[in-house]
């Protein structure tokens, strides 16, 4: 309430009309055209308040403020005249970007020596073609990100929450360049890291959509619900599964099993080790039982057999029953929570692309845009803002108007 009231302050006498930010221009019935001032609100000003909501993750209920006006309809007229055409623009790159990549990744035979000098064919050629596109892609992802992680300067919690797209790009086009070193240097690692940046790469593009409104709000209840129940459910459930697989690692040692599933069987048939012979594969178990596709299945030759059993038992009840339908339930009261202000998260982080689209040394040459018009405010025609034009429709303060008229007869 003091944010609206400083932003939206209209002192009524003349007298100390200059004092007001807000200058009603006219008024016809419920709708109201207002004149903003724009003096250290607009990102053409260093520290604006703009900047000052997107990226001061400190400052509380901050995707409230950016939908007061004249923010709201200031980043909507930013948006819809050069923001929206520079993100489209963005998002195709990088979209053709991936699809290069997928390919250069999906007919990149797995070679341990570099394949160079190249045949001077037709397949040839498009092949260093993609590879010189992909290389500069990382080079120039790797280059954005890290201007814009060294403008914002963020604590590692709030990078993580606020900020978890931008460093899984970094991430990204770190592990295209390092794959790249590897293939240089003939290690055949260079597959696990190329197709690890690949999977990220997919990942992240998500970050754009945050341009479109319907999957702009559905992307912020997929990151609400990943940072506060999932996480939170992984790591109850990796102590759970690190705790019973020690315990039955213990328990079964090295003993033989005699297993009447199939597919043990096979296993055995072909000298696998036993089911529970080591930490990694009883965490492999464990976690298929949690997920129904394990069975409760032990080795009959151990000697506490049935406390290996009541263990499982206890493992299914703990995870499959309590953990599951826990999480089920805590998402749900999440999801319905961030309901009612996930437009305005959406919002927020629609602005913070429209800043960075200003801020991005792609698109600077042309210097900042100043949003508004120059005029003469109040009764001293030498006091002349920037200003910014709002249409507001007001029902309640114009029924509240028309109530209390009273017409001669």
């Amino acid at each position: 309430q003091i944010f609206r009231h400083i932003i939206q302050r209209e002192v009524q006498e003349p007298l100390y009309r200059h004092l007001s930010r807000k200058f009603t221009e006219w008024t016809y019935g419920p709708i109201h055209v207002s004149l903003y001032d724009l003096s250290s609100l607009d990102s053409f000003e260093e520290n604006s308040v703009l900047e000052i909501l997107a990226y001061s993750t400190d400052t509380p209920n901050r995707y409230k403020m950016v939908v007061l006006e004249p923010l709201n309809k200031l980043l909507q007229q930013k948006w819809e005249t050069f923001a929206s055409k520079r993100f489209y623009f963005s998002f195709a790159s990088y979209l053709s970007f991936m699809v290069i990549f997928t390919a250069i990744a999906y007919y990149q035979p797995l070679r341990v020596k570099p394949s160079f000098p190249v045949e001077f064919t037709a397949g040839g050629f498009l092949w260093v073609s993609g590879l010189i596109i992909i290389l500069l892609g990382g080079i120039y992802l790797i280059f954005a990100q890290s201007l814009y992680l060294r403008r914002r300067r963020q604590s590692l919690k709030t990078m993580c929450s606020d900020s978890c797209i931008e460093i899984l790009i970094f991430i990204q086009a770190f592990s295209l360049l390092l794959s790249a070193v590897l293939y240089g240097a003939s290690s055949e690692n260079y597959v696990a890291v190329m197709v690890f940046s690949l999977l990220l790469g997919w990942v992240n593009t998500l970050y754009y959509t945050r341009g479109f409104q319907r999957t702009g709000i559905y992307s912020v209840m997929i990151q609400k619900t990943i940072m506060r129940d999932l996480l939170r459910f992984l790591l109850v459930y990796m102590i759970f599964l690190f705790g019973f697989a020690a315990a039955l690692v213990t328990l079964m040692g090295d003993a033989p099993s005699v297993s009447q599933n199939k597919s043990l069987a096979h296993l055995e048939s072909t000298g696998s080790h036993a089911m529970y012979g080591g930490l990694l594969s009883v965490s492999l178990e464990l976690f298929k039982i949690t997920i129904g596709m394990g069975d409760l299945d032990f080795q009959e030759h151990a000697r506490f057999r049935y406390f290996v059993m009541l263990l499982l038992l206890l493992f299914v009840i703990l995870t499959y029953i309590l953990l599951l339908n826990m999480l089920i339930a805590l998402m749900s009261e999440t999801v319905t929570d961030i309901s009612g202000y996930s437009k305005s998260v959406w919002k927020l982080q629609r602005a913070i692309a429209i800043l960075e689209i200003e801020k991005a040394w792609l698109w600077r040459q042309g210097g900042k845009r100043r949003s508004g018009c120059f005029m003469s405010v109040g009764l001293n025609k030498k006091d002349e803002r920037w200003c910014f034009r709002v249409e507001e429709i007001k029902w309640t303060d114009w029924a509240k108007d028309v109530g209390v008229l009273k017409e001669e007869p």
